[in-house]
């Protein structure tokens, strides 16, 4: 019951929030335009503040989960692309891989 309550408290809701998606898309075009230097600069600053909300290693954990789930897919993918094989991509996920794992051989 609280559920159908919930989906029709936003229900009534919509109109509301179609107005304020207009009104934000409208006050966003009336602003100035800025340069594309402006706009790096800006989104360097912002780069550098979350740099400190970053969890490197979370991310790394979750490449690896992926990659580990995916590597066959992904071993052929970087195989079957011209400019992957000439960077050799295929050959460094593996020693990436193998160092991760804990492979005394890797080359990392």
């Amino acid at each position: 019951m609280a559920f159908l309550y919930r989906v029709v408290a936003f229900d009534k809701d919509i109109p509301n929030y179609r107005i304020m998606v207009k009104e934000f898309y409208r006050d966003v075009s009336r602003l100035p335009q800025i340069s594309d230097q402006e706009m790096s600069t800006a989104m360097q600053q912002l780069s550098v503040r979350q740099n400190e909300e970053f969890d490197t290693i979370s991310a790394l954990k979750e490449l690896y989960i992926y990659v580990t789930k995916y590597k066959d897919q992904i071993m052929e993918a970087l195989e079957s692309d011209i400019n992957c094989r000439k960077m050799q991509l295929s050959r460094k996920l593996e020693n990436v891989a193998g160092t991760l794992d804990g492979d005394e051989t890797s080359n990392c």
